[in-house]
């Protein structure tokens, strides 16, 4: 059975290569929340949710983990030369690969199923004085064992 360490593992590696490099929206995918964004931006941060192991009969455990994507856009900088209409065509993009990622990968090694656990979430934090608009995104994974 694949721990909820795995999941996660793996959810930001796939993640990663959706996001990072040349060309694609985020700075950087990390599998752990980061508390200091140093002024990054687009931040992706896959984290531990809720997960439950209910016993299955003679078949073993089927278990439901949840996996938090929180998206951190800067919603403009001092200079101007990052606008809050690009901070939205920016989430936007990053979102929709998300959802490209998740289509892609129903079923892995360490899942066999991915799904939304709800609707995302849109928010503003601010963080070290800079203003974020944020985008938690909740998955659903089924692991057999």
């Amino acid at each position: 059975m694949s721990s909820r360490k795995d999941c996660r593992e793996l959810l930001a590696s796939l993640l990663a290569t959706a996001l990072v490099g040349t060309g694609l929206p985020a700075q950087t995918v990390t599998d752990y929340q980061l508390a200091d964004l140093s002024g990054q931006s687009p931040v992706v941060c896959v984290s531990s949710g809720r997960v439950e192991h209910p016993r299955m009969t003679a078949r073993g455990h089927r278990s439901t983990i949840e996996l938090i994507v929180d998206v951190f856009v800067l919603y403009s900088d001092p200079t101007g030369s990052y606008t809050e209409a690009v901070a939205e065509d920016v989430l936007d993009t990053i979102e929709t690969l998300i959802a490209g990622v998740v289509s892609a990968n129903q079923e892995t090694a360490s899942w066999s199923a991915a799904d939304y656990a709800n609707p995302s979430e849109v928010s503003f934090l601010i963080l070290g004085g800079d203003s974020y608009k944020t985008e938690r995104i909740t998955l659903q994974l089924e692991v057999y064992s």
